[in-house]
């Protein structure tokens, strides 16, 4: 039983870090079509900042469940280097 909410909780988590990787995939894609515009670049930025609030805890979460896969610990890092950036424009 135990394994089983840990698995269902574990697949919630997943879903909200895909989610935000997703838009950081495709904001990133938007940037580089357009390098020179800084202020669509601070608003993207700042757009992303709540998804990637929720990821991280979404990762701290599946910490505390089971531990990080790399794959995972790379995200991790990703959305804090997003976060930092996102201090600096903001």
């Amino acid at each position: 039983m135990y394994v089983e909410a840990m698995d269902r909780e574990v697949s919630l988590q997943r879903q909200r870090i895909d989610e935000a990787k997703a838009s950081l995939i495709e904001t990133a894609n938007a940037l580089m079509r357009s390098p020179n515009d800084l202020l669509e670049a601070r608003e993207a930025l700042m757009r992303l900042r709540p998804q990637a609030i929720r990821a991280l805890d979404a990762l701290e979460t599946i910490e505390r469940l089971r531990g990080l896969t790399s794959e995972e610990r790379d995200c991790q890092r990703a959305f804090e280097i997003l976060l930092t950036e996102a201090r600096y424009v903001g």
